[in-house]
């Protein structure tokens, strides 16, 4: 047979005008990011991965800034639907449980965690108002435990920075290969020579087989101990 003879390959069949729509769009998307990732998410790739030209998906977003912020908002949902409502009967209870669900679903998924932690910029107000129904609830606790509104915030957004910014530097951790925690990080960055110079660290650092979750719970757990002496000093104050 001939190279004129040779079969071609046949053509992808575009999907049909009108049998796409943003929901569409938006899981692809999603799909889309999961198999590689948000940072090499492109308009062209999408509409490849939908099997629709390009020209179709700016009907419904006008420009990946656009999209971003679509997603951003989804991103919101979709948490706010995997965490559980704080329902612990004791304020720290929920707290924990709260703040280890929040890491959870940012660990477990990685675009997600990127709407919400890395790419704050697309994040739309609508989307956080949902995801914050959850947080109400774990203020109102907070207050009836004998927080003050402010003070409940307070502890409300100190815990999901240390959460957030816990989740982002373990995303970096994993993005070099260094999973195993702070101290595994040291250990391989100090030398003989460093014991010499620099005693206390080398000694913590050769005493510490903490792991990224130890980390976590460390930190969590005296955030809440924090917070019991803040009540304990309300209630050792004389009464006006």
């Amino acid at each position: 047979m001939s190279s004129n003879d040779e079969a071609e390959p046949a053509k992808r069949q575009r999907r049909r005008r009108g049998s796409i729509n943003a929901e569409h769009i938006l899981a692809g998307a999603f799909a889309l990011s999961r198999e590689d990732s948000l940072d090499n998410l492109t308009m062209l790739r999408l509409a490849d991965h939908l099997d629709i030209g390009v020209t179709s998906l700016y009907w419904y977003y006008r420009s990946k800034d656009e999209l971003f912020e679509a997603m951003s908002t989804e991103a919101f949902r979709i948490f706010y639907e995997r965490m559980t409502p704080p329902e612990a009967e004791h304020w720290d209870d929920a707290l924990r449980q709260y703040f280890r669900e929040f890491r959870s679903i940012l660990k477990d998924d990685p675009v997600i965690c990127d709407l919400v932690v890395v790419r704050v910029e697309y994040i739309r107000p609508e989307g956080l108002i949902v995801f914050m129904r959850h947080a109400d609830r774990l203020l109102a606790k907070l207050v009836g435990a004998g927080f003050t509104p402010a003070e409940a915030l307070q502890a409300y957004n100190a815990l999901s920075i240390f959460v957030r910014g816990s989740n982002f530097i373990d995303r970096s951790r994993e993005a070099g290969g260094h999973v195993q925690g702070f101290a595994a990080d040291l250990k391989r960055t100090l030398g003989a020579g460093e014991a010499e110079t620099l005693p206390a660290l080398t000694a913590a650092v050769s005493a510490s087989d903490a792991s990224v979750d130890d980390e976590f719970e460390f930190g969590l757990e005296n955030a809440i101990r924090g917070l019991r002496a803040v009540l304990a000093d309300k209630a050792a104050r004389p009464s006006a």
